[in-house]
C-alpha cells in the first residue's frame, strides 16, 4: 500500500495506534511471564513443599508408631500394652493417610515410581509388625523393672514431647510456606491488574494524542488548501490567521505573504488597466 494514497490524518492516527498496540503488546507478554512464574510458584507450593511436608508428617506418625510398639513391648500390664498397641493403629493409619494425600500432589513418572518403591518396603514392615502383634497377644506382660520405669517415666516423655514439636514445626514451616504463596499470588495480581490499567491508559492516550497531534497538523493544512484554491479562483480577499511556530503556521504565513503580494499585484495591474484606459478616453476625445 502507498502511504502517499492515505490521508495525513489517517497515518498519523494509525501510527500512534501501531505504537500503542506494540506497547499494549509487551505489557501482555509481561502479564503473561508473570502469570507462568506465579503458577510455578504455587505449583512449587502445592506439590513439592505441602509434598514434602506430608511425607515429613507421614515419618513422623511412623516413628510415633514405632514407639507405641517399643511400649508395647515393654508393657508391664495388659492395660498399657492395649493402649500402646492402639497407637500403633493410629500411628499406622495416620501415616498411610498422609502418605495417600502426598502421592496426589505428585503427577511425575519419577515420583511414582519412588512412591512404588515406598509401597513394597510398607508392607514388608506392617507384615513384620502384624507378626510382633501377634506374639505380644500371645505372651504374658514383661515384669516391672526400674529400668522399665525409667523407661516409662523418664525417657518416654521427652521423646514424645519431641515428637510433637517436630510435627508442630512441620505445620508451622507449611503455614509459612502457604503465607509466602499467598503473598506471591497476591503480589501476581495487584501487578496483573496495574498493568491492564497502564496498557488501557497507554492505549487511550496513545490514540487521543494521534487524533489531536493529527488534527493540529490537518486543520492549519486545511486552511491553507482552502485558502490557495481560493486564490486560484481570484479570491483575494480572505487572509490567513497563522498561529504557533510550526511548519503550518510557516507555511499559512508563505500563504499569506504571497497573498498579500498578489493583492498589490493585481492593485497595481488594475490601476495600470484604469490608467491606460483613462489616457485611451481621452486620446479618443481629442480625435473627435
Amino acid at each position: 500500500m502507498n502511504l502517499n494514497q492515505l490521508k495525513i490524518s489517517v497515518r498519523l492516527v494509525g501510527a500512534f495506534i501501531v505504537v500503542a498496540m506494540v506497547g499494549a503488546a509487551l505489557g501482555l507478554f509481561a502479564i503473561f511471564n508473570m502469570r507462568t512464574l506465579n503458577d510455578a510458584d504455587t505449583d512449587l507450593y502445592e506439590r513439592e513443599t505441602v509434598g514434602l511436608a506430608l511425607v515429613k508428617e507421614a515419618n513422623v506418625q511412623r516413628y510415633a508408631a514405632v514407639v507405641g510398639l517399643r511400649d508395647a513391648v515393654l508393657a508391664t500390664s495388659a492395660e498399657s500394652r492395649a493402649a500402646a498397641i492402639k497407637r500403633i493403629e493410629a500411628g499406622r493409619a495416620k501415616s498411610l493417610e498422609l502418605m495417600a494425600q502426598a502421592r496426589q500432589k505428585a503427577d511425575d513418572a519419577e515420583s511414582q515410581a519412588a512412591y512404588a518403591k515406598v509401597d513394597e518396603a510398607w508392607k514388608a514392615d506392617q507384615n513384620a509388625l502384624d507378626e510382633v502383634l501377634k506374639l505380644l497377644a500371645a505372651s504374658e506382660p514383661m515384669q516391672d523393672s526400674p529400668v522399665l520405669q525409667h523407661l516409662r517415666d523418664v525417657v518416654a516423655p521427652p521423646s514424645i514431647k519431641v515428637g510433637m514439636m517436630m510435627t508442630e514445626l512441620t505445620q508451622s514451616q507449611e503455614r509459612r510456606a502457604q503465607q509466602v504463596s499467598d503473598a506471591n499470588t497476591a503480589l501476581y495480581e495487584n501487578s496483573r491488574n496495574v498493568m491492564l490499567a497502564l496498557i488501557v491508559v497507554g492505549v487511550v492516550v496513545g490514540v487521543g494524542l494521534g487524533v489531536v497531534i493529527s488534527r493540529s497538523v490537518t486543520r492549519p493544512l486545511a486552511v491553507a488548501v482552502d485558502s490557495a484554491e481560493r486564490i486560484s479562483k481570484g479570491d483575494l480577499m480572505q487572509p490567513l490567521q497563522a498561529q504557533g511556530k510550526d511548519e503550518t503556521a510557516v507555511l499559512l504565513r508563505a500563504l499569506e505573504s504571497m497573498r498579500g503580494q498578489l493583492v498589490e499585484v493585481v492593485g497595481r495591474i488594475r490601476q495600470g488597466s484604469q490608467s491606460v484606459s483613462l489616457a485611451s478616453a481621452e486620446i479618443a476625445q481629442g480625435n473627435q
